[in-house]
């Protein structure tokens, strides 16, 4: 097989398109309305949320992890994503000792539940990372978390509006890009 025809399958494998299939809108304005609830209660709230956003993450992708017959058990993961975001709170110290708390309880926990531990690892820990460095963001400067928060939705918001029905696969990024730099020039 030449990589020229390769190419395309493997963007395609990789490449997210939005189908304008479901509440997918509505979700994400309810999401939107969460996260701005959470930045203007504090920090704490933004841990809450975020835990289990990572924890519902890491349930999710165990679960299709499973699907390929690997079996790993999705309550340990979404506990060991939700640890890192909350021990953030106290701070880049909290954080890392979160991380590590979260890889010995996916270690130690497989051990006890035969389960995966390489998969609950995959699972667990990049969104258990993601969610901590939010938290980080909002105890470091809620301001710069919530300017985030509104750029990460204005590419969203362009990605979905013109990249769910579209034919080619950049129209979405690119439009969710163009949202960004207009609301960059807004904010800025």
């Amino acid at each position: 097989m030449s990589s020229s025809r390769a190419t395309p399958s493997l963007i395609r494998r990789f490449a997210y398109l939005p189908k304008p299939d479901g509440p997918h809108a509505r979700l994400g304005v309810l999401w939107f309305i969460a996260a701005c609830v959470a930045c203007a209660l504090g920090t704490v709230a933004v841990a809450v949320l975020f835990a289990a956003v990572a924890a519902v993450a890491s349930m999710q992708t165990v679960r299709a992890w499973s699907d390929t017959g690997r079996r790993a058990a999705p309550v340990l993961g979404g506990v060991a994503a939700a640890v890192v975001p909350i021990m953030a709170i106290a701070g880049p110290i909290g954080f890392g000792v979160g991380v590590l708390v979260a890889v010995a309880l996916l270690i130690f926990g497989a051990g006890m539940l035969r389960s995966n531990v390489v998969v609950g690892l995959r699972a667990a820990i990049l969104p258990a990372i993601a969610a901590g460095s939010v938290v980080l963001i909002g105890r470091t400067d809620m301001g710069a978390l919530v300017v985030l928060l509104v750029l990460v939705s204005a590419y969203e918001v362009g990605d979905y509006l013109m990249g769910s029905e579209a034919n080619s696969l950049f129209e979405g990024p690119l439009s969710g890009i163009a949202a960004v730099l207009v609301v960059t020039f807004a904010l800025a």
